[in-house]
């Protein structure tokens, strides 16, 4: 559908919010295991499993070559539903003045918790698999999901997003700056809940909680790993924030 485009500055789109500093502490052992402690009480909930590399470890010289296989994630194949479900876990306990230390998903199944889940709308933007992630936590936690795409976006990857979950899909005819733009000026207008995997002057609290989601891989590795300690670790950088939360 036609859309305007924006170009506004980030920070006039969104009411200020408390600024977080970077801080390996954001990214400690003791916030893995918060997120895993949460991501364990899905029913889905799987540990994705540690391949390891014999054939190519022999091939070039190294002890072990270990694969974190996160096709299996959830049944979304990719590792992206941790980000969406620990922040919108966080989110929720924030809105409902639930103690997120204490409280976990089965804390949502009880009947008045889900009615309110009901009229909370969240919304993204996003290249793909944010997107997915986004549209599965939502429709297990009972709530519903906006998700805009950029131009050139294949009409597949749209369907899978909707049929991942409970949100709506739409792709945009702009880029995906101004994508995140136009969402976000449109999540404040309908007093949605912006859900953005990237940060920007104002906006990092959301972001923040999606990277200490991701920390539920780096826990299940180091687990799996038992008392191997790797010397290089490969991570694949997209929008970025998997990576940076892991490598801090």
């Amino acid at each position: 559908m036609p859309m305007k485009e924006y170009r506004q500055p980030l920070f006039d789109v969104l009411e200020q919010t408390p600024s977080i500093n970077s801080d390996c502490a954001y990214y400690s052992e003791e916030e893995a295991r918060k997120t895993l402690r949460f991501h364990r009480t899905i029913p889905a909930y799987e540990e994705t499993p540690l391949v390891s590399l014999e054939d190519a470890a022999v091939k070039y010289g190294v002890k072990a070559i270990l694969v974190k296989d996160e096709s299996f994630r959830f049944g979304l194949k990719a590792f992206k539903g941790l980000g969406g479900t620990y922040c919108m876990f966080r989110i929720l306990c924030e809105r409902m003045s639930l103690d997120p230390e204490t409280a976990d998903y089965t804390t949502f199944m009880k009947e008045e918790i889900r009615r309110e889940c009901s009229r909370i709308e969240f919304a993204t933007a996003t290249d793909g698999n944010h997107g997915k992630g986004v549209s599965w936590a939502a429709k297990i936690f009972g709530c519903k999901a906006h998700v805009f795409m950029p131009k050139g976006t294949v009409e597949a990857r749209r369907r899978a997003i909707e049929s991942a979950g409970s949100a709506v899909a739409e792709i945009t005819d702009m880029n995906y700056d101004d994508t995140v733009l136009y969402t976000a000026e449109l999540a404040r207008e309908k007093g949605w809940i912006l859900i953005q995997d990237t940060s920007w002057d104002g906006y990092d609290q959301y972001p923040l909680w999606i990277i200490q989601g991701y920390l539920t891989l780096a826990a299940e590795a180091a687990d799996q790993m038992g008392d191997k300690v790797p010397t290089h670790i490969f991570l694949q950088a997209g929008v970025g924030s998997m990576a940076g939360g892991i490598e801090a």
